[in-house]
């Protein structure tokens, strides 16, 4: 089973990463599915995420309709995760699978940072909720 990691931020995409998180496990299981707020347990967190993504066969990077706006935001905070988890998926050479959720169809790489300029040269998918809900 492969092992995935998945990287969103909160402020723009919690809700549909919830639905495709859940998606997953029910495919892949629960131990093979890593989410933030799912996995981490009590401790050093960073150091929980850092071996997720060393572990990880793929990422799917969550992008949503602010995701660009809060790297440019948070470009000399020094507190951008999402950045980071990106940065060391490109450097390990990870499989990385773009997911474009909320209206969000592309990333712009002149609004990215050096570090995770590549980014946009992954495939990336454009998730629909409608595939999620089976009322």
């Amino acid at each position: 089973m492969p092992h995935i990691f998945i990287s969103y931020r909160r402020v723009d995409s919690q809700a549909m990463t919830s639905l495709i998180y859940r998606s997953l496990v029910q495919e892949y299981g629960e131990k093979n599915v890593f989410m933030d707020t799912k996995a981490i347990t009590s401790g050093q967190w960073w150091a929980q995420v850092q071996s997720a993504l060393a572990h990880a066969d793929v990422v799917i990077v969550i992008v949503g309709p602010k995701w660009e706006t809060e790297i440019q935001n948070r470009l000399n905070n020094g507190d951008d995760y999402v950045r980071e988890e990106v940065r060391i998926a490109l450097e390990l050479k990870k499989p990385i699978i773009l997911a474009f959720v909320d209206g969000e169809n592309g990333i712009d790489p002149l609004r990215l940072p050096d570090d995770i300029r590549d980014l946009p040269k992954y495939q990336g998918y454009q998730i629909l909720h409608e595939p999620f809900f089976d009322a």
